[in-house]
């Protein structure tokens, strides 16, 4: 059985992701690193595996992978997306580890996970105010639960939970607000390691005050208790900056480093090479 380490690399569009999967394979010398970059596919399409003709392949391949696939995956379709991905042409090679762009809501439990953004812009903010909101059919089988336990009384359990169910409201419940992150950040709940890339733009400013928001977000009861359902101070991750189109930037090469050393360490390779 082949142990492979997996990296996920996550953020918004053009943050930067394909750019740090390039580093990390351009400077490795000791492991059989493998990309793969994810999209969905387009409605109504099947799940499918891009082998060639494809810009993110030609970038991987030229940096140095082994192996690279580029996939569409149908979220919709009868096809588990898990299984169409582990039963791929790219994942019946054989190599060390793999880098996985853009990996979203495919249930792929890496070994680490590194969300590259850029600085928050004038006006951008991580979090937004959502109301919670729990669909008709959850409120159905919740009841029914509850009301399944209930002893002998002056109602039979099943006209209970008509009557209740009844009173419901077609679409379901609203029972409060809470904060959450916004669409793009989404993927900032599974970091452990946080890259801010500043592309060549140092605006302090907004460099400091993405740091800030985003430790803010980690120690700030409220916001630690709704976004990541954990207690303030609890989450811990990495937060490095640093310009990926500039050489000799420290940041850069502790968050290249890291990835490099958990692909080796949940691999084969360590075995191979005692």
């Amino acid at each position: 059985m082949i142990t492979r380490g997996f990296v996920r690399i996550e953020g918004p569009p053009a943050a930067g992701k394909t750019t740090l999967i390039e580093r990390v394979l351009r400077g490795n010398r000791s492991i059989l690193l493998a990309a793969a970059r994810i999209d969905e596919a387009p409605v109504g399409k099947p799940s499918r595996e891009i082998r060639e003709e494809d810009s993110h392949i030609t970038r991987f391949i030229e940096a140095g992978a082994f192996d690279a696939s580029s996939f569409q995956i149908d979220y919709r379709g009868k096809e588990s997306p898990e299984d169409f991905f582990w039963c791929s042409d790219l994942m019946s090679d054989y190599f060390h580890g793999l880098l996985i762009e853009n990996p979203g809501p495919l249930d792929l439990h890496g070994n680490h996970t590194v969300f590259v953004l850029r600085p928050l812009e004038d006006g951008e903010e991580f979090f937004e105010r959502d109301t919670i909101h729990v669909p008709r059919h959850v409120l159905k089988a919740s009841l029914g639960a509850i009301l399944s336990d209930l002893g002998e009384g002056s109602e039979h359990p099943d006209i209970a939970f008509n009557k209740a169910f009844d009173d419901l409201d077609e679409k379901g419940l609203d029972i409060g607000e809470h904060w959450r992150l916004r669409d793009p950040f989404a993927g900032l709940t599974r970091a452990d390691t946080i890259l801010i890339n500043t592309n060549g733009n140092e605006n302090y400013d907004s460099l400091e005050r993405t740091v800030a928001e985003i430790k803010r977000m980690a120690e700030e009861p409220e916001l630690a208790r709704d976004i990541f359902m954990w207690r303030a101070g609890s989450r811990n991750f990495h937060i490095n900056t640093g310009n990926l189109l500039a050489r000799n930037q420290p940041d850069i090469n502790k968050v290249i480093n890291r990835i490099r050393s958990v692909l080796r360490q949940a691999s084969d390779y360590e075995a191979e090479h005692p």
